[in-house]
Protein backbone atom coordinates (compact mmCIF):
# COMPACT_ATOMS: atom_id res chain seq x y z
CA UNK A 1 0.00 0.00 0.00
CA UNK A 2 0.99 3.61 -0.36
CA UNK A 3 -0.63 6.85 0.79
CA UNK A 4 -3.44 7.90 -1.52
CA UNK A 5 -3.30 10.91 -3.83
CA UNK A 6 -4.42 14.41 -3.10
CA UNK A 7 -8.09 15.15 -2.60
CA UNK A 8 -9.99 15.84 -5.81
CA UNK A 9 -13.18 17.76 -6.44
CA UNK A 10 -15.61 17.22 -9.28
CA UNK A 11 -15.97 20.30 -11.50
CA UNK A 12 -18.93 21.07 -13.75
CA UNK A 13 -18.27 21.21 -17.46
CA UNK A 14 -17.66 24.76 -18.69
CA UNK A 15 -18.86 24.20 -22.26
CA UNK A 16 -22.59 24.81 -22.89
CA UNK A 17 -24.21 22.01 -24.87
CA UNK A 18 -24.96 24.35 -27.77
CA UNK A 19 -21.26 25.25 -28.01
CA UNK A 20 -19.90 21.72 -27.64
CA UNK A 21 -17.39 20.83 -30.38
CA UNK A 22 -18.57 18.61 -33.22
CA UNK A 23 -17.25 15.07 -32.86
CA UNK A 24 -15.01 14.16 -35.81
CA UNK A 25 -16.35 11.34 -37.96
CA UNK A 26 -13.53 8.97 -37.00
CA UNK A 27 -14.44 9.30 -33.30
CA UNK A 28 -18.24 9.03 -33.49
CA UNK A 29 -18.43 5.31 -32.69
CA UNK A 30 -18.39 4.01 -29.12
CA UNK A 31 -16.22 3.74 -27.11
CA UNK A 32 -13.79 5.98 -29.03
CA UNK A 33 -16.13 8.93 -28.66
CA UNK A 34 -15.99 8.63 -24.86
CA UNK A 35 -12.22 9.05 -24.91
CA UNK A 36 -12.41 11.92 -27.40
CA UNK A 37 -15.03 13.74 -25.32
CA UNK A 38 -12.92 13.29 -22.19
CA UNK A 39 -9.93 14.77 -24.03
CA UNK A 40 -11.89 17.94 -24.73
CA UNK A 41 -12.12 18.63 -21.00
CA UNK A 42 -8.35 18.34 -20.77
CA UNK A 43 -7.81 20.60 -23.79
CA UNK A 44 -9.73 23.59 -22.46
CA UNK A 45 -8.45 23.22 -18.90
CA UNK A 46 -11.86 22.33 -17.44
CA UNK A 47 -10.31 19.22 -15.85
CA UNK A 48 -6.82 18.15 -14.84
CA UNK A 49 -8.00 14.51 -14.79
CA UNK A 50 -10.52 12.84 -17.08
CA UNK A 51 -11.90 9.31 -17.30
CA UNK A 52 -13.66 7.31 -19.98
CA UNK A 53 -15.81 4.48 -18.61
CA UNK A 54 -16.93 1.69 -20.92
CA UNK A 55 -17.46 -2.07 -21.17
CA UNK A 56 -16.52 -4.69 -23.72
CA UNK A 57 -20.08 -5.07 -24.99
CA UNK A 58 -20.29 -5.49 -28.76
CA UNK A 59 -18.55 -2.26 -29.72
CA UNK A 60 -15.85 -2.69 -32.40
CA UNK A 61 -13.39 0.11 -31.64
CA UNK A 62 -11.84 -0.83 -28.30
CA UNK A 63 -8.30 -0.91 -29.66
CA UNK A 64 -8.79 2.54 -31.19
CA UNK A 65 -10.16 3.87 -27.88
CA UNK A 66 -7.13 2.66 -25.92
CA UNK A 67 -4.76 4.03 -28.58
CA UNK A 68 -6.48 7.43 -28.49
CA UNK A 69 -6.28 7.51 -24.68
CA UNK A 70 -2.52 7.11 -25.01
CA UNK A 71 -2.24 10.50 -26.72
CA UNK A 72 -1.19 13.21 -24.25
CA UNK A 73 -3.36 16.33 -23.95
CA UNK A 74 -1.71 19.25 -22.17
CA UNK A 75 0.57 16.78 -20.44
CA UNK A 76 -2.32 14.58 -19.25
CA UNK A 77 -3.78 11.27 -20.42
CA UNK A 78 -7.41 10.21 -20.35
CA UNK A 79 -7.74 7.41 -17.80
CA UNK A 80 -9.87 4.38 -18.72
CA UNK A 81 -12.16 2.37 -16.44
CA UNK A 82 -12.80 -0.72 -18.55
CA UNK A 83 -14.74 -3.88 -17.73
CA UNK A 84 -14.97 -7.16 -19.60
CA UNK A 85 -17.39 -8.44 -20.30
CA UNK A 86 -19.49 -5.76 -18.59
CA UNK A 87 -19.69 -3.46 -15.57
CA UNK A 88 -21.42 -6.29 -13.70
CA UNK A 89 -17.97 -7.85 -13.37
CA UNK A 90 -17.17 -5.10 -10.86
CA UNK A 91 -20.44 -5.69 -9.01
CA UNK A 92 -19.75 -9.44 -8.78
CA UNK A 93 -16.30 -8.82 -7.27
CA UNK A 94 -17.97 -7.23 -4.25
CA UNK A 95 -19.29 -10.70 -3.40
CA UNK A 96 -16.62 -13.14 -4.59
CA UNK A 97 -13.42 -13.60 -6.56
CA UNK A 98 -14.52 -15.03 -9.89
CA UNK A 99 -12.52 -15.92 -13.01
CA UNK A 100 -15.35 -17.12 -15.24
CA UNK A 101 -15.30 -15.55 -18.71
CA UNK A 102 -19.00 -14.76 -19.00
CA UNK A 103 -20.26 -14.16 -22.52
CA UNK A 104 -22.53 -11.22 -21.83
CA UNK A 105 -24.20 -9.09 -19.18
CA UNK A 106 -27.70 -10.42 -19.88
CA UNK A 107 -29.00 -13.10 -22.24
CA UNK A 108 -31.32 -11.75 -24.92
CA UNK A 109 -32.97 -12.73 -28.16
CA UNK A 110 -32.91 -9.50 -30.11
CA UNK A 111 -34.53 -7.10 -27.61
CA UNK A 112 -36.26 -9.77 -25.53
CA UNK A 113 -34.53 -10.42 -22.21
CA UNK A 114 -34.36 -14.03 -21.05
CA UNK A 115 -34.59 -12.79 -17.42
CA UNK A 116 -31.88 -15.27 -16.48
CA UNK A 117 -31.83 -16.38 -12.87
CA UNK A 118 -35.58 -15.95 -12.41
CA UNK A 119 -36.75 -19.26 -13.86
CA UNK A 120 -39.43 -17.67 -16.03
CA UNK A 121 -37.94 -17.99 -19.53
CA UNK A 122 -37.32 -21.22 -21.42
CA UNK A 123 -33.84 -19.96 -22.46
CA UNK A 124 -32.79 -18.95 -18.95
CA UNK A 125 -29.06 -19.80 -18.79
CA UNK A 126 -29.14 -20.02 -14.95
CA UNK A 127 -26.06 -17.86 -14.71
CA UNK A 128 -23.86 -20.03 -16.93
CA UNK A 129 -23.44 -17.50 -19.72
CA UNK A 130 -24.44 -14.09 -18.27
CA UNK A 131 -23.27 -12.25 -15.18
CA UNK A 132 -26.72 -10.92 -14.28
CA UNK A 133 -28.11 -14.45 -14.17
CA UNK A 134 -25.18 -15.58 -12.02
CA UNK A 135 -25.70 -12.70 -9.57
CA UNK A 136 -29.33 -13.72 -9.15
CA UNK A 137 -28.73 -17.48 -8.95
CA UNK A 138 -26.16 -16.87 -6.19
CA UNK A 139 -28.57 -14.59 -4.34
CA UNK A 140 -26.29 -11.56 -4.52
CA UNK A 141 -29.16 -9.51 -5.92
CA UNK A 142 -32.90 -10.13 -5.83
CA UNK A 143 -34.43 -12.07 -8.71
CA UNK A 144 -36.63 -9.12 -9.70
CA UNK A 145 -33.85 -6.49 -9.34
CA UNK A 146 -32.71 -4.57 -12.41
CA UNK A 147 -28.94 -4.71 -12.16
CA UNK A 148 -28.68 -1.24 -13.71
CA UNK A 149 -30.48 0.21 -10.70
CA UNK A 150 -28.18 -1.18 -8.01
CA UNK A 151 -27.08 1.73 -5.83
CA UNK A 152 -23.70 2.20 -4.19
CA UNK A 153 -25.24 2.12 -0.73
CA UNK A 154 -26.03 -1.59 -1.08
CA UNK A 155 -22.38 -2.35 -1.94
CA UNK A 156 -20.54 0.17 0.23
CA UNK A 157 -19.71 -2.23 3.06
CA UNK A 158 -18.05 -4.56 0.53
CA UNK A 159 -15.83 -1.94 -1.11
CA UNK A 160 -12.53 -3.24 0.28
CA UNK A 161 -13.42 -6.78 -0.78
CA UNK A 162 -14.12 -5.58 -4.32
CA UNK A 163 -10.88 -3.59 -4.48
CA UNK A 164 -8.84 -6.59 -3.41
CA UNK A 165 -10.64 -8.97 -5.76
CA UNK A 166 -10.29 -6.60 -8.72
CA UNK A 167 -6.58 -6.18 -8.09
CA UNK A 168 -6.02 -9.94 -7.95
CA UNK A 169 -8.20 -10.56 -11.01
CA UNK A 170 -6.34 -7.96 -13.07
CA UNK A 171 -2.96 -9.32 -12.03
CA UNK A 172 -4.03 -12.84 -12.94
CA UNK A 173 -5.59 -11.78 -16.24
CA UNK A 174 -2.52 -9.86 -17.39
CA UNK A 175 -0.13 -12.61 -16.22
CA UNK A 176 -2.05 -15.21 -18.23
CA UNK A 177 -2.77 -12.95 -21.21
CA UNK A 178 0.00 -14.26 -23.45
CA UNK A 179 0.64 -10.69 -24.53
CA UNK A 180 -2.96 -9.95 -25.52
CA UNK A 181 -4.11 -6.36 -25.19
CA UNK A 182 -6.39 -5.37 -22.31
CA UNK A 183 -9.54 -5.10 -24.42
CA UNK A 184 -9.15 -8.77 -25.43
CA UNK A 185 -9.07 -10.07 -21.85
CA UNK A 186 -12.06 -11.63 -20.12
CA UNK A 187 -12.69 -11.36 -17.24
CA UNK A 188 -11.05 -8.02 -16.51
CA UNK A 189 -11.84 -4.75 -14.78
CA UNK A 190 -9.99 -1.63 -13.71
CA UNK A 191 -13.07 0.19 -12.41
CA UNK A 192 -11.48 -0.14 -8.95
CA UNK A 193 -8.94 2.53 -9.95
CA UNK A 194 -11.73 5.01 -10.62
CA UNK A 195 -13.57 4.05 -7.42
CA UNK A 196 -10.37 4.60 -5.45
CA UNK A 197 -10.16 8.14 -6.84
CA UNK A 198 -13.84 8.94 -6.33
CA UNK A 199 -13.89 7.73 -2.73
CA UNK A 200 -10.61 9.56 -2.04
CA UNK A 201 -9.37 6.59 -0.04
CA UNK A 202 -6.31 7.29 2.08
CA UNK A 203 -4.45 4.12 1.14
CA UNK A 204 -3.87 2.69 -2.29
CA UNK A 205 -3.60 -1.01 -3.15
CA UNK A 206 -0.60 -2.61 -4.82
CA UNK A 207 -0.19 -6.22 -5.93
CA UNK A 208 2.78 -8.01 -4.37
CA UNK A 209 3.78 -11.30 -5.91
CA UNK A 210 5.89 -12.36 -2.94
CA UNK A 211 5.24 -12.32 0.78
CA UNK A 212 8.09 -9.89 1.50
CA UNK A 213 7.86 -6.21 0.62
CA UNK A 214 9.42 -2.89 1.63
CA UNK A 215 7.03 0.06 1.52
CA UNK A 216 8.00 3.54 2.66
CA UNK A 217 10.66 2.29 5.04
CA UNK A 218 8.54 -0.52 6.43
CA UNK A 219 9.41 -4.15 5.68
CA UNK A 220 6.55 -6.62 5.68
CA UNK A 221 6.82 -10.38 5.94
CA UNK A 222 3.83 -12.71 5.72
CA UNK A 223 3.96 -16.38 6.54
CA UNK A 224 1.28 -19.00 6.86
CA UNK A 225 1.20 -21.51 9.69
CA UNK A 226 -1.75 -23.83 9.14
CA UNK A 227 -4.83 -21.63 9.16
CA UNK A 228 -2.96 -18.71 10.72
CA UNK A 229 -1.43 -15.84 8.76
CA UNK A 230 1.39 -14.10 10.61
CA UNK A 231 2.35 -10.55 9.59
CA UNK A 232 5.69 -9.13 10.77
CA UNK A 233 6.39 -5.41 10.26
CA UNK A 234 9.78 -3.79 10.88
CA UNK A 235 10.23 -0.03 10.90
CA UNK A 236 13.55 0.99 9.28
CA UNK A 237 12.89 4.72 9.51
CA UNK A 238 14.13 7.04 12.22
CA UNK A 239 10.61 8.26 12.93
CA UNK A 240 8.16 6.42 15.12
CA UNK A 241 5.37 4.76 13.18
CA UNK A 242 2.03 4.19 14.89
CA UNK A 243 0.22 1.24 13.34
CA UNK A 244 -3.51 1.84 13.51
CA UNK A 245 -6.11 -0.89 12.86
CA UNK A 246 -7.47 1.11 9.92
CA UNK A 247 -4.13 0.72 8.11
CA UNK A 248 -4.58 -3.03 7.60
CA UNK A 249 -7.34 -4.78 5.71
CA UNK A 250 -7.24 -8.53 5.14
CA UNK A 251 -9.05 -9.90 2.10
CA UNK A 252 -8.99 -13.64 1.39
CA UNK A 253 -9.59 -14.26 -2.32
CA UNK A 254 -9.16 -17.03 -4.85
CA UNK A 255 -7.63 -20.38 -3.99
CA UNK A 256 -9.44 -23.69 -3.58
CA UNK A 257 -12.28 -22.10 -1.63
CA UNK A 258 -13.20 -19.63 -4.35
CA UNK A 259 -16.95 -19.72 -5.02
CA UNK A 260 -16.69 -19.39 -8.78
CA UNK A 261 -15.45 -22.00 -11.22
CA UNK A 262 -12.89 -21.06 -13.84
CA UNK A 263 -14.37 -23.40 -16.41
CA UNK A 264 -18.06 -22.54 -16.13
CA UNK A 265 -18.29 -21.64 -19.81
Amino acid sequence: MRPGGRLRKMKPASIPLDDAPVIPKEYVAQPTRYVWEAQQGLKDGTYDEAWAVFDKDQHPEHAEAFDLAGQSVNGNLVQIAFSSVSFETWILLHHEFCTTAFRKSQCRTQKESHECGQGVHEQDCNGIHCITGYLKIKGYIGKDVDVKHIGYASLQSLTHTALGNALQLRHQAVSNSGGNLVHLLNPYTCVDRLVFKLLQLKWDYKWRQHSDAVIHGLSLHIERQGNVLRLTINNHKKQTFILLPAYIHLSITGGPNSNCSKDKT
